[in-house]
């Protein structure tokens, strides 16, 4: 079977477990909107949890998007890509590359809305607070990974930080990532690709308290049936929603752009902005750039 064909099918299969992971949940919602009756109806026992990444915020670069990382193209354009073009193909460098992205771009929020509904939770004493997958500490080219997402939601107009006054928590319980534990850290849970579930029991467990109900958002799939499951066990109502708003959000991606984007960022470990890539590709015989 040539190259072209293998990549095909590796494609086709890597796309087709996307769709599983991110298969919808019962209770899906693609706008904030829809629930605004689940955050009237919290109060001071209620503890709402939201995702970050693709539940509150996206990457401004089209191409960084998951909607199209996610897409069969997105992974065809990538293996192609680091197959052809890597020129080390190791693990370190491999995180490297993943967050040179991260570095380097801007966020921007799904629904500005959402500053209005976690204000007024706040200001009713619901306590709300967030759960990122990833991990805390010191990454690749993020000198302190949880204070660098606390700052670029506090820039969007989110803070965290109130609901619960206390000093950062290491769960040093569960498991490591890359020389980490999980992590509390001014409002915002780093799971370190520990089930999230798992990582909100414990940081319940370390602070002594059992709402409840717990209200939970997220994108994926997966970690929703992780929240859910610990949730049961602990005798805690919990409602957990799949939050889809992300991959509605308008714009196109610029295959010259994607593709100039991908090739740079492996081969240099340095990610184009979309400005950035669409002036190279300006300013330059595109042939030449893209070949």
């Amino acid at each position: 079977m040539c190259m072209k064909k293998r990549l095909l099918l590796l494609g086709v299969f890597l796309g087709a477990m996307g769709l599983w992971f991110y298969w919808p949940s019962e209770n899906k919602i693609d706008s904030y909107d829809q629930v605004a009756s689940v955050f009237t109806q919290a109060d001071e026992d209620t503890l709402v949890v939201f995702d970050v990444d693709d539940t509150l915020i996206v990457h401004r670069d089209l191409s960084a998007r998951s909607a199209f990382a996610e897409s069969v193209e997105g992974w065809m354009y990538r293996i192609y890509y680091w197959f052809l073009y890597s020129p080390h193909r190791t693990k370190a460098y491999e995180n490297k590359v993943f967050h040179a992205v991260f570095a380097k771009t801007q966020f921007q929020l799904i629904e500005p809305k959402v500053i209005d509904y976690i204000a007024d939770l706040q200001k009713r004493s619901v306590k709300v607070i967030a759960c990122t997958a990833m991990t805390p500490g010191k990454l690749e080219m993020i000198e302190k990974a949880e204070e660098w997402r606390y700052q670029h939601l506090a820039e969007l107009g989110i803070d965290f930080s109130s609901s619960f006054n206390v000093e950062p928590i290491v769960f040093d319980n569960l498991k490591k990532r890359r020389d980490n534990y999980p992590m509390f850290y001014k409002g915002i849970l780093c799971a370190a690709r520990n089930p999230k579930g798992k990582v909100i029991g414990a940081f319940l467990d370390r602070i002594g308290w059992k709402p409840k109900k717990v209200i939970f958002f997220d994108d994926m799939s997966g970690f929703i049936a992780t929240v859910r499951d610990e949730m049961k066990e602990r005798g805690i109502p919990c409602e957990c929603y799949q939050y889809c708003g992300a991959h509605h959000m308008p714009g196109t991606v610029d295959r010259r752009v994607a593709r100039l984007q991908l090739r740079h960022v492996i081969e240099h470990a340095e990610w184009l902005t979309d400005q950035e890539a669409t002036i190279i590709l300006q300013n330059k015989n595109i042939e030449k750039v893209l070949r």
